[in-house]
């Protein structure tokens, strides 16, 4: 896992494990216009579906302690996720997929629910406070290989990357760790966007790869025209 320009990153690797979050399907599998009309969906179907897997879902924020120069921090420490599992629950919100069937990039705004934080600290101060992430907004891409192996019809052979960035988020209920939010913040935003790919990425390859999409007019800016049937 990499982070760049303030984005985690979940790149497949061949060497995960089953569940992979690549999935490969079989080029011949689903792969003509003529049975994309029997056994494919539309690009409308598509787009919902990938929605689907990221509206509702529930993601654990884990347990952490980290330092903040004087002393450490610790959030979501407590049995909170569903499951009996130690750390802060966490639903996600999304709006309508975007994205072309040319390049394979696909965008889904998320928006998810408010999060409370139980957080501890340590060193040069002690004290402990809820703190409240409200107004969460940003954004997860997609990178899908979906070759065109017929005229008017592609399918989705892999997902090969997910990537999540918060653009948005407002803090309150911790006011007593002063210039200590400064190191909290940044680590919280971080951790959400994390759990965001490494959770919802195997589920989002389950759900789309093997699909076949039709029918589809692939047009010269990399944007996917389609009508539905």
């Amino acid at each position: 896992m990499t982070r760049s320009r303030g984005r985690i990153v979940l790149l497949a690797v061949a060497c995960l494990s089953p569940p992979a979050f690549a999935v490969t399907a079989n080029p011949l599998f689903r792969s003509g216009y003529e049975n994309c009309s029997v056994e494919g969906i539309s690009t409308t179907v598509f787009e919902s579906r990938l929605v689907a897997q990221f509206d509702g879902r529930k993601i654990c924020i884990p347990k952490s302690t980290n330092s903040y120069g004087l002393g450490n921090f610790t959030t979501c420490g407590g049995v909170f996720c569903t499951g009996g599992a130690e750390g802060c629950e966490l639903t996600v919100r999304a709006a309508d997929a975007t994205g072309s069937y040319e390049t394979g990039l696909f965008n889904v705004p998320v928006a998810p629910d408010d999060l409370s934080v139980p957080i501890t600290t340590t060193g040069a101060v002690v004290t402990s406070c809820t703190l409240l992430v409200a107004n969460l907004a940003g954004d997860a891409d997609l990178d899908f290989s979906m070759p065109q192996y017929e005229p008017g019809a592609v399918t989705v052979t892999s997902l090969d990357t997910v990537t999540a960035d918060i653009t948005n988020k407002d803090l309150s209920g911790c006011g007593l760790l002063g210039s200590i939010i400064d190191f909290v913040a940044p680590f919280l935003e971080s951790q959400i966007e994390s759990r965001i790919a490494a959770d919802l990425g195997p589920i989002i390859a389950d759900a789309t790869v093997t699909t076949s999409i039709c029918p589809i007019v692939l047009v010269g800016d990399g944007l996917a025209a389609a009508t539905d049937e």
